[in-house]
């Protein structure tokens, strides 16, 4: 159906949605499946082609619509949220161009009461301006830029061991010797512990976050002189602009690869306070809500050991490389890890990783849930939150990239004695 708007001739299938919600309930627009049903009932079948009704029910699935009612309902711009959106949709699809993404978030945002008509019209003026077929069927890999080039990462073993021990406030011991593969390293590792131990219970209103004002402001270099008190603060602040609004500062873990014996307790890494916090090596920073926990990771990994975070594992669900708008390479990882199972449920993850090198800290935004095992790559990032213009953009913060030690501990170090299967000289027995 169609209605005139300044003089043209255009469709009204908003309309039919808001009246659908309307009618039904907003909670319709909450399950994919319920809504695909409910728009084959209502909808007459000239409403809608199949290439629309497909496009409306990823915006649902994927989560698109639901960030978008969010982001706005929390004070953001309706047509700059639908811009970032779009985006995200379209590239979730496999689709390079958006318009049709954002015409269909623009009318499921009206449908909900949260974008204007006018918005909704303008949509498809430059949906129909910049191309009338209709957008490709949906893929179930996510696309983006070529895939990292790098050796693979040491495949695990056909079985994943028991959660590891939790340390101090959040440290974690990574795999032992001979399992180097084991999911994604110290990052994963340490939110499973995390999620395990029920460390970062939701809460209803914000918690700690003082700010650090905005992006690329008021921080050094990643080699400069920064205290320990301004990198607590810069990532508290990084937090808050990034993670979801209703997320609560969960724990801040930090740590220092050294295996001297004042630095291990229980056999892992201490946590480090106060002006012991010069010697870091490694500094998480944990937000939850009520489904999902989200982290920042920075660290240095020493000579004797290398990461394989920022490389794809071929039991990742997905990974593909990704640049970020400064430039820089990144990684993209979805992926699941058992050690769980006993409980029923698996962890499932999406890691943007920014690899270092000697001098800078490889960076890490990731986010994690718990569910059945079994889900796919699409069904896993349809539940993630964070936007992925968002954490590409925050990967350029140097607020996120600590600076190196001014004296890095010794060698060697704990992942090297703990992780290798062939440990250098020196480890202690841990």
């Amino acid at each position: 159906m169609e209605q005139i708007h300044g003089g043209l001739r255009v469709s009204d299938l908003h309309i039919q949605l808001r009246e659908l919600v309307t009618a039904v309930g907003r909670s319709v627009v909450e399950d994919a499946e319920t809504f695909r049903a409910a728009l084959d009932d209502y909808l007459d079948e000239r409403a809608a082609s199949r290439g629309e009704l497909n496009l409306l029910v990823d915006a649902v699935r994927l989560g698109a619509v639901r960030r978008a009612v969010e982001q706005i309902g929390h004070g953001g711009d309706p047509s700059l949220v639908i811009d970032v959106q779009a985006d995200a949709l379209a590239r979730d699809r496999g689709v390079g161009e958006s318009s049709h993404a954002a015409w269909a978030i623009a009318a499921l945002g009206f449908a909900m009461g949260s974008v204007s008509a006018g918005e909704v019209i303008r949509r498809l003026a430059l949906r129909d301006r910049r191309t009338t077929a209709e957008p490709p069927p949906a893929v179930t890999k996510p696309v983006g830029g070529p895939p990292v080039v790098s050796p693979p990462y040491p495949p695990p073993p056909p079985v994943h061991p028991p959660p590891w021990e939790l340390a101090g406030a959040g440290r974690v011991s990574p795999p032992r010797k001979g399992r180097a593969g084991l999911v994604v390293g110290t990052i994963v590792t340490c939110l499973v512990l995390l999620i395990g131990a029920g460390v970062g219970v939701w809460a209803l209103t914000r918690g700690e976050g003082d700010g650090a004002g905005p992006r690329d402001a008021g921080s050094a270099g990643p080699t400069g002189p920064k205290s320990p008190e301004r990198i607590d603060k810069d990532l508290r602040g990084a937090a808050v602009e990034l993670f979801p609004a209703d997320s609560v500062f969960s724990s801040l873990s930090v740590s220092s690869w050294s295996v001297e014996p004042d630095n291990i307790a229980a056999g892992e890494p201490r946590e480090l306070t106060g002006e012991e916090r010069d010697g870091a090596t490694l500094w998480t920073l944990f937000h939850t809500n009520e489904s999902n926990n989200f982290y920042i990771d920075s660290q240095f990994f020493a000579t004797d050991f290398e990461s394989g975070d920022a490389q794809c594992n071929e039991d990742d669900l997905d990974c593909s490389g990704r640049q970020t708008p400064g430039g820089q390479a990144a990684v993209m990882r979805v992926l699941s890890d058992d050690s769980s199972a006993a409980l029923g449920e698996t962890n499932y993850y999406r890691l943007y990783v920014v690899a270092g090198d000697a001098d800078t800290a490889q960076v890490t935004v990731g986010e994690s849930f718990s569910a059945a095992k079994g889900l796919k790559a699409l069904d896993v990032v349809a539940r993630m939150e964070l936007v992925e213009t968002d954490v590409l953009a925050a990967l350029d913060d140097p607020r996120l990239v600590v600076p190196v030690p001014a004296q890095l501990p010794p060698l060697p170090s704990f992942l090297a004695c703990t992780v290798l299967t062939d440990p250098p000289a020196g480890c202690p027995e841990l």
